[in-house]
């Protein structure tokens, strides 16, 4: 299983997780199409550990179960926390895409948080014509 983590500081690194989540989906065997949903999604993640927690990090990691095969994102950060994550994940909740914009690029959302941080991991799986 492939891996790789991005420590997030500034939004500069933006660009260096949305490098390897495009390179790894690529060699996944994702469409053009979900490659570049999957980038969206990293920003998405980057961008909010950036601008909400002040930093974190982003792991991706090729994943294959139960006859599936695909792409784990994960965001972790150590605080301040989502104060009520239902109403995180819902739609309009900002002019981005935030976790509920993640939710609908991705197929499958989990999400925790406390005051001690949040933790989002997020799921693209690979679809073969039968």
């Amino acid at each position: 299983m492939a891996t790789v983590t991005v420590t997030v500081a500034s939004s500069l690194d933006v660009g260096r997780a949305r490098r390897p989540a495009r390179t790894l989906a690529v060699e996944i065997g994702f469409t053009l199409v979900d490659v570049e949903t999957i980038a969206l999604a990293t920003s998405e993640l980057v961008t909010n550990l950036v601008r909400y927690a002040k930093g974190g990090a982003i792991h991706l990691a090729s994943i294959s179960e139960t006859g599936r095969s695909g792409l784990r994102l994960e965001g972790h950060d150590l605080g301040p926390g989502i104060d009520d994550t239902a109403v995180a994940v819902q739609d309009g909740l900002s002019t981005g895409g935030g976790p509920g914009g993640v939710r609908r690029l991705m197929d499958g959302l989990q999400l925790s948080s406390s005051p001690a941080g949040t933790h989002i991991t997020a799921y693209k799986y690979l679809y073969r014509a039968a």
